[in-house]
């Protein structure tokens, strides 16, 4: 497996032996290219002009499609209207009879009179619709008819109607004769008595074959026609009906069906054109030849009142296309002319177009080999140009965005080196401020016991704000990042109005960024950086110091984690393997620059006697005094530990034997000067000191111990309460 170097070199060479190989080939791309983009931009003019050509041709045919539907449907609206009408008038008779007063009494002899009159004037006015009339009182019983027995569909409508009951009266589907064999449609109207009882019912029978009349009155063009179909898409009128009922009237009696007439140049279409509910369609009949036709329901004129008919008027689609032809011509000299010309163009566009393709191609090849430092050249402002400069502008992004990766890796890699948690804090404010070149800045740490921030390290912040600024949830910028835990990037200072209430009109110029310290969901602190110049933060910069913070947080949990492992949890000192350890570190680096260190040993006098009078915890408590007093009284460089019970031990790097005298009588004093009160009484505290210093008093970290341990003891033989030095031991001068 072959392998590439990241560093720049190899970097380098990976893009020279890429643009060798594209040089080698460009020639070669380049006529491919050109030759290509010819066949191409030829292939493109042709395709829309054939698109175009077919697109012109649909549109003539959906024009002449449309105008012939809707005169056709103009045609179906005009049927549909004087049928409903016919229907709806044979409907208001049946309502106006039911009203009058010998229906409503259920007087016979009146009935059977006005019954026989009515079917007597509607004849004379040439209306074959109306063919019978029944009147059932309301237990069913036939009053009055003007023929024999009704049979069984006149009694099903009397039930439906008087029974069932209903407010415009009840229409039955379209049924047959069976006596004639010709299409029947029933109505039914409700007689209501003076108290508004069911008294009866009256039923028209209506002959449909008078709709034949309406039917063959209408002509469309020279093969155009109108029929009627019923709720089920049925044929119930038609010009030819009459024919085809005579051959077809022995099967559809055998088989007591409603009227389904097979009618030439209707029967194939019929579902279809019912299906399209209303709008024009084309199908093709049964014998093959096209149809334009055009729907419309009754319903459209009176929803309650009239049947689910519907009205079809179709044409055959021959006659209406006629004017296509012209089109076919016209589209065909259109795309010879156009052949001509794209062939032409398409040479001089494709040669404009490979040359900044090549530019492209190189730029892509340079960047793969991880050169993101060339910019691309934009040579023409279209699309490829365009296409370019975006490429360009990801070409500076991702070399932004690689640099932001590779400033985080190494500021990463050097927090993560650092343990020391005070160190480590001065660090990550300081590359925080470095990298994003920030004029000053501060980390506060957030104190899980008082639920306040402090202000722990600073960088161009006065010693007074440093050290009284305290923090609660929601207070100022930092206390918001800290409750909402999200960052806050504020681009103006001075303009922006929830800084202004946050601090009180009390704001500053420039630009504020602030983000969370978060370690496991666990709120560690805030980060503040901020500019002199307003709007010199953007959201790109607030990404980048969220990704330091991860990495800050990480490394502040690492080295919180080594304190706790090297502190001793009840003094907060150093544990003894931790002093053991730095000892030898120290003894090494004393060697290596030809300098000096000093070894203090002390305890507590009189410990034991004190833990008998006061208890453990007080013994405790005077533990934790005498730690955070050595603590305050050393240097930041010594290292104090405990060393053991009531025993603590101090390095002091550096340090000779004339030198460590002041401090170690500094801390001496401190402890016995410290006011420790018990029960309201004051309790005095008192520690002796041992001194050894290297290599003067030992050559190794075992006989410094020993002999500091020496002086130590021989502090407390001689009176406690005082420091002593290794060599002022009775025979131990040097």
């Amino acid at each position: 497996m072959e392998t590439i170097s990241n560093s720049p070199d190899g970097k380098a060479g990976l893009a020279q032996a890429c643009s060798s190989s594209f040089e080698k080939l460009e020639t070669q791309i380049f006529i491919k290219m050109r030759t290509k983009l010819i066949l191409i931009f030829i292939g493109l003019v042709l395709i829309p002009v054939l698109i175009i050509g077919k697109i012109s041709y649909d549109s003539e045919r959906e024009t002449i499609f449309r105008e012939v539907s809707q005169g056709n449907l103009r045609v179906a609206e005009i049927i549909a209207q004087e049928v409903a009408q016919i229907l709806l008038n044979t409907r208001s008779t049946l309502m106006t009879m039911a009203l009058l007063e010998d229906f409503r009494n259920m007087r016979g002899d009146a009935v059977r009179l006005q019954t026989e009159n009515l079917v007597k004037r509607e004849k004379l006015k040439k209306n074959n619709l109306l063919k019978d009339f029944y009147v059932y009182d309301k237990k069913g019983n036939l009053v009055s008819a003007t023929s024999g027995d009704p049979g069984l569909p006149v009694k099903r409508m009397w039930f439906m109607t008087a029974v069932k009951g209903s407010l415009f009266g009840f229409t039955s589907h379209t049924a047959i004769d069976p006596w004639s064999n010709e299409p029947r449609l029933y109505l039914g109207q409700v007689i209501r008595d003076d108290l508004y009882e069911v008294a009866g019912a009256l039923i028209a029978e209506l002959d449909l074959t008078y709709l034949q009349n309406v039917i063959k009155q209408i002509r469309v063009g020279q093969t155009g026609h109108a029929y009627i179909v019923d709720s089920f898409g049925r044929v119930i009128a038609h010009p030819n009906t009459s024919e085809i009922l005579r051959r077809g009237i022995d099967s559809i009696a055998s088989r007591n069906r409603a009227v389904a007439l097979s009618l030439q140049g209707a029967d194939s279409g019929v579902a279809e054109v019912v299906q399209a509910i209303g709008g024009p369609i084309e199908f093709v009949d049964h014998a093959g030849t096209a149809q334009l036709a055009a729907y419309t329901n009754l319903r459209k004129v009176d929803m309650d009142r009239v049947p689910n008919w519907g009205v079809i008027v179709q044409q055959q689609s021959s006659e209406a296309y006629i004017s296509l032809n012209r089109i076919k011509r016209r589209v065909m000299l259109v795309m010879i002319l156009c052949i001509i010309i794209a062939s032409v163009v398409g040479v001089l566009i494709a040669t404009s177009i490979t040359v900044p393709i090549a530019d492209l191609e190189a730029g892509a090849c340079r960047i793969a080999g991880g050169d993101l430092d060339h910019p691309l050249k934009v040579r023409s402002s279209d699309e490829i140009g365009a296409l370019t400069a975006h490429f360009d502008e990801m070409r500076q992004s991702l070399r932004d965005r690689m640099s932001e990766i590779s400033t985080l890796y190494t500021i990463g890699q050097e927090m993560c080196s650092v343990l020391d948690y005070d160190r480590l804090l001065n660090l990550i404010l300081d590359e925080m401020i470095t990298a994003l070149k920030a004029a000053k800045g501060s980390l506060m740490l957030f104190d899980e016991e008082t639920r306040k921030m402090k202000i722990r390290v600073a960088r161009g912040l006065s010693d007074d704000v440093v050290s009284s600024t305290e923090v609660s949830e929601g207070e100022g910028v930092a206390g918001m990042v800290l409750k909402l835990r999200r960052p806050i990037l504020i681009r103006d200072c001075e303009t922006d109005p929830e800084l202004s209430t946050m601090k009180g009109g009390k704001v500053f110029s420039g630009s504020l960024m602030s983000v969370p310290l978060l370690v496991k969901d666990s709120m560690r602190g805030v980060v503040n950086i901020s500019r002199i110049e307003a709007n010199s933060f953007s959201e790109k910069d607030l990404r980048f110091l969220q990704g330091l913070a991860v990495q800050a947080s990480i490394a502040l949990e690492n080295a919180r984690l080594y304190k706790l492992a090297i502190t001793d949890g009840m003094t907060k000192l150093y544990i003894h393997r931790y002093f053991q350890q730095r000892l030898d570190e120290e003894i090494k680096r004393t060697d290596r620059y030809g300098s000096e260190l000093s070894l203090i040993m002390t305890d507590v006098d009189h410990f034991k006697n004190f833990n008998d009078s006061f208890g453990h915890q007080q013994g405790d408590r005077v533990l934790q005094s005498v730690a955070k007093i050595m603590r305050d009284s050393m240097r930041e460089v010594d290292i104090v530990a405990r060393y053991g019970g009531e025993e603590f031990a101090v390095i002091c790097p550096e340090k000779s034997y004339e030198e460590i005298l002041i401090p170690a009588e500094r801390l001496r004093v401190a402890v016995e000067n410290y006011d420790l009160e018990i029960a309201g009484k004051r309790v005095p505290i008192t520690i002796s000191i041992g001194i050894a210093t290297y290599p003067t008093d030992a050559g190794d970290k075992k006989t410094l111990i020993e002999r500091a341990d020496q002086a130590l003891y021989h502090a407390k033989e001689t009176g406690r309460n005082r420091v002593c030095l290794y060599r002022q031991i009775p025979g131990k001068e040097s």
